[in-house]
């Protein structure tokens, strides 16, 4: 049974009723959604008449105006950022000293790509298919085996399959549309493990100054798909890169003021499908400046916290991501913000 409020409707409806006066929807447009619900005209000017009068909703609605006021600044900053050149695409460094990128990008909050890292990693060199199906192809991995648009690690643990890493990759080399839902993702934990151990020796966080070589084991993930294979637009607590190893990525990425754009309802996930938005349910979308990167073997790709992005693989790749960076890199204070 639909447990009812003391108004006499159910409190899913109430709720719905609060949230959208407080948020500023009129009254009338509230009374015809009541009457849409069953509830007669009469009785339904009667709910919205008590909701105003109560104390609750009196300290809803200042809450909801403290809401729009940052909800303003961040449209007004985006607009401002939408008109200005040099944030309309990621810039590009090659050799950049660590004090350079900590303050010119790490705590800016600004992506950007590095380029003179990743070429210099052992794993630049060894790693290709038939290494990693000749020195660890007998070990078993777990890997999403369907895809789904608007969650990753959901398609992960609802959807996944074990075999061994050489059958995985000999799946994935087909090249057919079937194995585009494969995916080897973080979420397996491979390089957390014993078999795979010599692997992590492969990526070299001494010679740089912007990674920590003493966490590493605990903050890096080996991720292999196929052609086509897709991680769908989220956001991420921490700083991460994402480091080439074979294949190119297509990224998408949206900053984080424009979250009241992403239609994000819960979780690190949004609701809007960027292999194909829905303008029409979507509107809000048609606001966003979305930038586009495409990363190639050696390029290192700096995602801030927060920031939206969307990876597409435009071959067969193989990637490395991390958050083992030497600055402060733990931000509990988000967890509401990602709940």
């Amino acid at each position: 049974m639909t447990k009812k409020s003391p108004h006499g409707i159910p409190d899913d409806l109430q709720e719905w009723a609060v949230y959208s006066l407080a948020n500023g929807v009129s009254k009338l447009d509230v009374v015809r959604g009541l009457s849409a619900s069953g509830l007669s005209n009469h009785a339904a000017e009667a709910v919205v008449e008590k909701i105003q009068k109560s104390p609750f909703f009196l300290a809803a609605l200042k809450i909801a105006k403290e809401k729009k006021k940052l909800s303003d600044l961040n449209d007004v900053i985006l607009d401002l950022d939408h008109m200005s050149s040099l944030r309309s695409s990621v810039p590009v460094e090659s050799n950049i000293q660590a004090s350079s990128f900590f303050e010119s990008y790490y705590t800016s909050n600004r992506p950007v790509i590095l380029k003179g890292i990743v070429n210099k990693w052992p794993a630049f060199e060894k790693w290709d298919l038939d290494y990693l199906s000749r020195e660890f192809g007998e070990f078993v991995v777990r890997y999403q085996c369907r895809n789904i648009n608007d969650d990753h690690a959901r398609a992960f643990y609802d959807n996944h399959q074990t075999g061994t890493l050489s059958s995985y990759i000999e799946t994935i080399k087909a090249d057919s549309l079937p194995a585009r839902d494969f995916y080897l993702m973080s979420q397996d934990q491979l390089l957390r493990r014993v078999a795979f151990r010599e692997l992590l020796k492969h990526i070299d966080c001494t010679q740089d100054g912007i990674f920590d070589e003493d966490t590493k084991a605990q903050c890096t993930h080996f991720w292999l798909g196929p052609k086509g294979a897709v991680t769908p637009m989220h956001r991420d607590q921490n700083n991460v890169y994402l480091a080439q190893i074979i294949g190119r990525k297509k990224v998408k990425l949206v900053p984080p003021l424009a979250i009241a754009r992403m239609h994000n309802h819960e979780g690190h996930h949004s609701s809007i499908n960027f292999d194909a938005i829905d303008f029409d349910k979507f509107n809000n979308a048609q606001r966003l400046r979305v930038l586009e990167v495409v990363i190639s073997p050696g390029d290192l790709l700096f995602i801030p916290v927060a920031w939206w992005h969307h990876v597409t693989s435009l071959d067969l790749t193989l990637s490395i991501s991390g958050t083992n960076f030497r600055y402060e890199n733990s931000f509990p204070q988000l967890s509401d913000y990602f709940s």
